[in-house]
């Protein structure tokens, strides 16, 4: 228990989105604190969901899934009990929020999530997103949460590449086998 019966890994997103101030999807939001070592991705995910129960933070729909943001109730509660965060934390998020604002924004164009299935495998959803369009989504069926999460994790970092590969892979089949053009070889 941390404060008012709230466990401090729900104060971390609290905080996280208060000085964010902006939408950020789930996954971003779950792997930057885990990959910061303020705590386990799934338990952030856990907090995300109770602190949306409790209203302190709103999902958001986008096209292309969910972000999530703070209610005025959640910077009311961060107001009010902030200082329960050493200020070597709290200046901690705050410069790695200001270091990775600009990869908040890529994130959300490449973005990816994973679900369990009730056959004890993993939905794997990785996606490409232009501002409300979804311009491509790869859906994988993954043995175990390790692989599911490892994939979600990679496409982060590689889904620019993955994606041009793809763009130009198609492209040049379309026109080596001559697919799009008239008799004249004109598209």
């Amino acid at each position: 228990m941390f404060f008012k019966g709230y466990s401090r890994d729900k104060l971390i997103v609290l905080y996280i989105l208060d000085a964010l101030r902006e939408d950020i999807a789930l996954d971003t939001l779950c792997h930057f604190i885990a990959d910061n070592g303020w705590t386990e991705y799934l338990v952030s995910k856990a907090a995300v969901g109770e602190l949306e129960k409790l209203g302190m933070i709103a999902a958001v729909p986008k096209p292309f899934g969910q972000s999530y943001r703070i209610t005025d109730y959640g910077s009311e509660m961060v107001a009010s009990f902030e200082n329960e965060l050493r200020l070597s934390e709290r200046e901690d998020i705050a410069a790695k929020i200001k270091a990775n604002r600009q990869e908040f924004a890529a994130l959300t164009r490449y973005f990816g999530d994973w679900t369990l299935r009730h056959d004890g495998l993993y939905d794997v959803s990785l996606n490409v997103a232009e501002g409300s369009k979804v311009l491509l989504a790869i859906s994988v069926i993954l043995p175990d949460v390790q692989s599911a999460a490892q994939a979600v994790k990679n496409w982060r970092t590689t889904a620019t590449s993955i994606y041009a590969f793809m763009l130009d892979t198609l492209f040049a089949q379309a026109e080596s086998t001559g697919v799009g053009k008239d008799s004249d070889g004109c598209r």
